[in-house]
């Protein structure tokens, strides 16, 4: 199955804007979301795309940030971040690596990726400290999450990023 090409260019596009455009936010405390696309909560398309159905997912799968198929079990190996250094609002409290090598090969260039635990691991996996070196073993997995267009027409407003795909890898094993 091939993908339609818009028929027309993204709304990003160029970077070199001939004139101001209108920029979308929004602010919850000390996070800001900026986005160039026409709508702050999906993803920059042409209207004429059709979505890609599940069936399709399911069949071909997505390949996550780090060049692996979701869901398929790898080795990793890279320096551990902790998320408020990173001076995201959303990462805080959160852990990251910033990979180098996935399996024998090594990543162009370092991919920073949340860490998860599985919750039935071995109880001796811990969360690394920062700027330890790491391997583990386990699968990169991912879903939507965000704040939806529309959503805050029916909830109150909240602090939370954009709807859009994120990934993060799950750690069943400790290699080091």
């Amino acid at each position: 199955m091939s993908l339609k090409k818009p028929n027309r260019p993204s709304p990003c596009l160029p970077l070199r804007l001939p004139r101001p455009r209108t920029i979308h936010f929004a602010m919850a405390g000390t996070m800001l979301l900026v986005g160039c696309a026409p709508k702050l909560r999906g993803p920059a398309h042409s209207p004429t795309d059709d979505p890609i159905p599940l069936r399709v997912v399911h069949e071909r799968g997505i390949t996550g940030s780090l060049g692996e198929r979701l869901g398929r079990v790898v080795m990793i190996r890279g320096v551990a971040v902790n998320g408020s250094t990173l001076n995201i609002k959303a990462a805080d409290g959160n852990t990251y690596v910033r990979v180098d090598h996935v399996g024998d090969r090594a990543l162009p260039e370092p991919m920073l990726i949340e860490l998860r635990l599985h919750p039935f691991g071995p109880s001796k996996l811990k969360m690394p400290a920062h700027n330890e070196r790491v391997a583990y073993v386990g699968w990169e997995t991912g879903g939507y999450s965000g704040i939806v267009e529309h959503e805050l027409e029916y909830v109150p407003g909240y602090a939370d990023t954009a709807f859009s795909f994120k990934t993060y890898f799950i750690v069943v094993k400790s290699s080091e």
